[in-house]
């Protein structure tokens, strides 16, 4: 003879066991989809250090440029000094 009570608590076993793996499906799907937003992220992370860098260099070049027209300048303004008292 079967008994109902066992059975039932066989059911009722399988039945959670199927929505435990029903929700770790999903646990790992949503573990991959945050996986690729994080890589994505990580990415552009890296892509933004490039710019400033970049950015940072182009500055860089720009106050030498600066730089170096502003000791032509002076030495003009000292050649200048040598023939009018200032």
């Amino acid at each position: 003879m079967a008994n109902p009570q066992l059975e039932a608590e066989v059911w009722k076993l399988r039945e959670e066991i199927k929505e435990l793996t029903l929700q770790l499906e999903e646990m790992k799907k949503s573990q991959l989809e945050n996986s690729k937003i994080y890589s994505n992220n990580i990415r552009d992370i890296f892509n933004r250090e490039k710019d400033i860098d970049v950015k940072f260099l182009d500055f860089s070049a720009s106050i030498e440029a600066f730089t170096k027209w502003k000791e032509w300048i002076d030495k003009i303004i000292e050649k200048i000094k040598k023939f009018l008292p200032i």
